[in-house]
């Protein structure tokens, strides 16, 4: 019989088309993952990988094997969040890779690790904020949050919370010079903004918004930010007033295939409480917040 740790790197290979994917959404190096292929490709009575160049094809029984183990996983993870409803058992310990923009790892997810940390000692949580080298459809990723909701792909998405943006300037500066975001985020409500206000395109552009707030200090140009970036107690003023904040909503992503995965749930849960958390600190007197969305809808 196929041992399962070899069955789970057939299923990751099927999901993320390369050994290196694999390796990384199984928190291991590609050389274990060539060793346990090989090993299952010679202990099946018909071969589940074909040799191809460089890399390997899976063959149609392949397919089906990986398929037949993707099913197997969801039902463990189903059962396993069926017990720890019904209170009579614990998570198994997990790893969970989140990937986010920079700006919310520094001005929301590390004020609150600490608490996660001692909440859920069984999930080792690792945030990056460079996606580049992964994604959660190949599985190098399990949760990802993003500035907007994602219209491709096998997700389940989950709107987090809000954040305020604009255009910010030193106090007694009459800028006539902005920098603003790469121009693969010109269609965002803040850029365009700024293109109107200035009547011109940005002196500089920057990837994050966190670089465009630390290169501001060096000069007395304007720039595109978030009220948490720019608090009302800072040495920033809104460029046309509290009225030209826009709304900006962060959305939690992962697989479709990842729905029943508690640690998945508990992480999405955590990052939920932390924009209300926000939310309520930041919220005036006058102002009503409004509740955010609680349930998982599927994109």
């Amino acid at each position: 019989m196929a041992n399962w740790d070899d069955l789970k790197c057939l299923m990751h290979l099927a999901k993320g088309k390369t050994m290196t994917n694999a390796s990384i959404a199984l928190r291991t190096n590609v050389s274990t993952v060539s060793r346990r292929l090989e090993r299952l490709n010679s202990e099946l009575a018909s071969p589940v990988l074909l040799k191809q160049g460089n890399g390997w094809d899976l063959t149609a029984y392949g397919r089906r094997l990986a398929e037949a183990s993707l099913e197997f996983q969801l039902q463990m993870d189903r059962l396993e969040a069926e017990t720890l409803e019904a209170a009579s058992g614990k998570m198994v310990a997990r790893s969970i890779i989140l990937c986010a923009p920079d700006i919310l790892i520094s001005r929301y997810l590390s004020r609150y690790v600490g608490e996660f940390s001692e909440a859920y000692p069984g999930i080792d949580l690792s945030i990056i904020s460079d996606s580049a080298n992964g994604s959660v459809a190949d599985g190098t990723i399990d949760v990802s949050l993003m500035v907007e909701r994602p219209t491709k792909g096998r997700m389940v998405c989950r709107k987090a919370g809000t954040i305020q943006t604009g255009i910010f300037a030193k106090k007694g500066t009459a800028p006539t010079k902005w920098i603003g975001l790469d121009r693969s985020m010109d269609h965002l409500p803040e850029m365009k903004a700024a293109f109107e206000y200035f009547e011109s395109g940005p002196e500089l552009r920057m990837s994050t918004m966190v670089g465009i707030r630390r290169t501001m200090e060096n000069t007395n140009w304007a720039g595109i930010g978030t009220r948490i970036l720019f608090p009302e107690t800072d040495d920033y003023v809104i460029l046309g007033g509290d009225t030209a904040l826009h709304d900006r909503e962060i959305w939690l992503g992962f697989h479709e295939t990842r729905r029943h995965d508690n640690a998945i749930r508990e992480v999405c849960e955590w990052i939920v409480d932390i924009f209300k958390k926000e939310e309520r600190l930041s919220a005036k007197p006058d102002i009503k917040s409004e509740p955010l969305g609680d349930l998982f809808q599927q994109s």
